[in-house]
């Protein structure tokens, strides 16, 4: 999300999390829930990182922390 800072990609991602959740899928004519959790980064005034690695390893352990927390969550690095 360029332009975006951390707060504000996570406010976009919650919104995404939650329009996934109240959207089931359809497989084989039967409704399944489907959810999904999120983590996020940011390059901004709040969070640096040096690298392009860093800052995927940052959202990826976002994500980690999201499932760990129950999952259908989202949840910003540190």
């Amino acid at each position: 999300m360029p332009g975006a800072d951390a707060k504000q990609a996570a406010v976009i991602a919650e919104k995404l999390r939650k329009r996934v959740a109240a959207t089931p899928m359809l497989v084989h004519q039967v409704e399944v829930p489907v959810t999904v959790s999120i983590g996020v980064a940011a390059n901004d005034r709040t969070m640096k990182f040096p690298a392009p690695d860093a800052l995927i390893n940052a959202a990826d352990k976002a994500v980690y922390a999201a499932k760990h927390a129950g999952r259908n969550c989202t949840r910003i690095a540190a």
